[in-house]
């Protein structure tokens, strides 16, 4: 872990908290995450893992700036590094739920996607994946993300086409948001959640990460 990073505990619930700013993914940030992820499996009283950002972003999405200054090679082993992490948690061997307390946008809405849950704050935060408006195309392996998590074609098509920013009321109602809340109560209403409804179930960790690699494989 190191400083955007952090890891706490309450209940059966494992919190890692994104605290960085705006998240935007980097090499460092991707390290980072997956040193806190390694802390949580390591953890045997941790049934259920949460992810949550700190301000108005969950994550603003890969760190341009920074690749601009990468050499191909290198942005290269970045993407790999990327998608490995969105597989980790794609095929997590704890349920996995996204808090999300702010904005979730391009690879943080991915990041967003990615888990099993998604409980997001009513007053502030778009879900969006602009990339037709930075002129790039989505990678095969985001494309298959997006086609997992959002059932409804109409709405994958505003998502992808047009850019479409979504609410957390639009998100919800368009189904790949399962709970929205006020600000105040994202935090509790994830971990009751988790330690209620998750961690009760009592869950095997091997077999919950066999079928989600069955499933998403």
């Amino acid at each position: 872990m190191g400083p955007s990073i952090r890891v706490t505990y309450q209940g059966n619930c494992a919190i890692l908290t994104m605290d960085a700013g705006e998240n935007r993914l980097n090499d460092n940030f991707l390290h980072q995450f997956n040193d806190a992820l390694d802390e949580i499996e390591k953890n045997n009283d941790a049934k259920v893992l949460i992810t949550t950002g700190t301000g108005k972003y969950y994550s603003n999405g890969i760190d341009l700036d920074w690749m601009a200054n990468r050499s191909e090679d290198q942005r290269t082993q970045f993407r790999h590094l990327l998608n490995g992490l969105l597989a980790r948690i794609l095929t997590f061997k704890l349920p996995t739920i996204a808090a999300v307390n702010g904005h979730s946008f391009a690879g943080g809405g991915l990041l967003f996607l990615v888990h099993d849950f998604r409980i997001m704050r009513k007053e502030r935060g778009w879900f969006c994946m602009p990339e037709v408006n930075l002129k790039m195309r989505l990678p095969p392996f985001w494309n298959q993300i997006c086609r997992f998590k959002i059932s409804d074609k109409n709405v994958l098509r505003d998502i992808i086409y047009l850019g479409k920013r979504y609410t957390a009321d639009e998100a919800a109602k368009c189904k790949f948001v399962d709970l929205v809340v006020s600000g105040d109560q994202l935090m509790k209403t994830a971990i009751e959640f988790g330690n209620k409804h998750l961690a009760k179930a009592n869950l095997s960790p091997d077999i919950l990460q066999w079928l989600k690699k069955d499933l998403f494989a």
